[in-house]
């Protein structure tokens, strides 16, 4: 709701791309000072942003923003949030069961798995097309915004 934190709540493409878009303007420019135009969505402000700054692709539009977003598309957006070298590889990751490496979000989720940003869960699973809960971003920005929160994983 309006008022609470609702750890187990679904967390939209509008939050996500938000999220992404203040991580990226604080480490670029160490502040998130962002002006919403008069009359528009809460969101356009930071999805004008992420076009601009190379975290959102064409695929993304907001007509889809109220959606629940799919892990997948939580790593697609986050992974542009930061330039490659704030993601710098810690662990050793070759496989992840449910990612094929073919999937247009390969890339970006072995990226974040290999920075310590994910983690998987049961099994060190994926689940690429499961929708992603406020507790599991909260967690996810953390360890994006500080690399010393950032995880121990192996998979091979």
């Amino acid at each position: 709701g309006a008022s609470s934190f609702s750890p187990e709540g679904n967390v939209t493409v509008a939050e996500t791309i938000t999220m992404a878009a203040r991580i990226h303007s604080i480490y670029t420019t160490g502040s998130a000072n962002f002006k919403q135009a008069s009359g528009a969505h809460w969101y356009d402000v930071y999805y004008n942003y992420a076009y601009q700054n190379g975290i959102l692709t064409a695929s993304y539009h907001r007509d889809t923003a109220n959606w629940p977003v799919s892990r997948a598309q939580f790593a697609e957006i986050f992974a542009k949030a930061l330039p490659a070298s704030a993601l710098p590889a810690k662990n050793t990751v070759n496989r992840i069961p449910d990612v094929p490496s073919s999937a247009s979000y390969a890339g970006a989720v072995f990226t974040l798995y290999r920075a310590g940003i994910l983690t998987g869960s049961d099994g060190n699973y994926f689940y690429p097309s499961t929708s992603i809960n406020r507790a599991q971003a909260s967690a996810i920005a953390s360890r994006m915004a500080d690399s010393d929160l950032r995880m121990s994983v192996t998979l091979k």
